[in-house]
């Protein structure tokens, strides 16, 4: 075994021993409360929630194989270990940290470039404020819930924005006008991003779907008094909170004000608000732990090393 080899076992073993870590460490802290939990909430639900959580993670893991074709062919199973981890970690890690392990996730399991980790990356983040622009646009425009014309305006204009500067900014990238500094134009020079096709935008939509079915399972198990058109709403406020770099560990900070701001919006009284709020974060942690055991679980490309 050469010194390359066991450099990547090591680093693969480190790798599963920290998620491991993280796993223990969050289910001894929130224990109490998950217990409570368990305890009143409705578990058809959960178990519908926890079905539409993995589903929505085998969407994104098929979107990685779609976007990183252009450079090599990776089976399915053998993606699942990395994006798995790279979602726990994305969730965990403060201050979005975790969103920058990805290209090195992809190269440590699949030997992708890191160059062109990072560029699967950037494409699969334009592309979700691309779709989740539009659909905060559209409930701006559409959302029957009661909501002042100020709101709407608001709300309509940040999607527009999400979704308007993700094109101007791939015309940037495209086009080196010398707007954007040196070390980023020559980047973009050697890995020009592209326009979301339309096969990439329906996956991405689905995505999103997944993603709200999951948030809608979440509101019907803890019996939160919400319809189904007013998660939209709810996801129009919380889900941009997700794409900003101000998280705490646990995603602590972007969940509970996403989700107070939103309910208030929706005429929650705010002492109720942010009891729903804590109380939703407990069990999207729960769904997260399940993702991380599942990681330690899949298979790695690496896994013939260890023997």
């Amino acid at each position: 075994m050469n010194k390359s080899e066991s450099i990547k076992i090591l680093v693969n073993r480190l790798l599963s021993i920290s998620l491991l870590i993280l796993i223990i460490y969050f289910f001894i802290s929130y224990k109490q409360q998950v217990s409570q939990l368990l305890k009143h909430m409705d578990l058809r639900w959960f178990l519908v929630g926890v079905v539409c959580y993995f589903i929505n993670y085998q969407l994104r893991i098929l979107r990685i194989q779609l976007f990183i074709k252009k450079y090599t062919r990776v089976p399915f199973h053998l993606l699942m270990k990395p994006v798995a981890f790279h979602g726990v970690y994305n969730y965990f890690l403060p201050v979005r940290s975790g969103d920058l392990t990805l290209p090195f996730l992809l190269h440590q399991y699949n030997h992708i470039p890191l160059p062109a980790g990072v560029s699967v990356l950037l494409k699969a983040r334009i592309q979700d404020l691309v779709t989740l622009g539009m659909i905060i646009f559209s409930v701006a425009l559409f959302s029957p819930t009661h909501l002042t014309i100020t709101n709407r305006i608001i709300i309509g204009c940040f999607g527009l924005v999400m979704c308007v500067g993700s094109y101007v900014l791939i015309y940037l990238g495209q086009n080196q006008t010398g707007l954007l500094p040196e070390k980023v134009g020559n980047y973009l020079k050697a890995n020009k991003p592209v326009y979301p096709k339309v096969r990439e935008l329906i996956l991405g939509f689905t995505i999103w779907g997944f993603t709200a079915a999951t948030l809608y399972s979440v509101i019907k198990s803890l019996t939160i008094p919400l319809k189904f058109h007013d998660v939209w709403v709810l996801i129009s406020i919380q889900l941009p909170f997700q794409l900003l770099p101000i998280q705490g560990l646990g995603n602590a900070g972007n969940h509970e004000a996403g989700w107070v701001g939103g309910m208030k919006l929706l005429g929650v009284e705010l002492e109720q608000a942010m009891s729903f709020a804590l109380s939703s974060h407990v069990l999207l942690i729960l769904f997260v732990l399940l993702l991380g055991v599942f990681a330690l679980l899949c298979p790695s490309r690496n896994n013939h090393l260890d023997r």
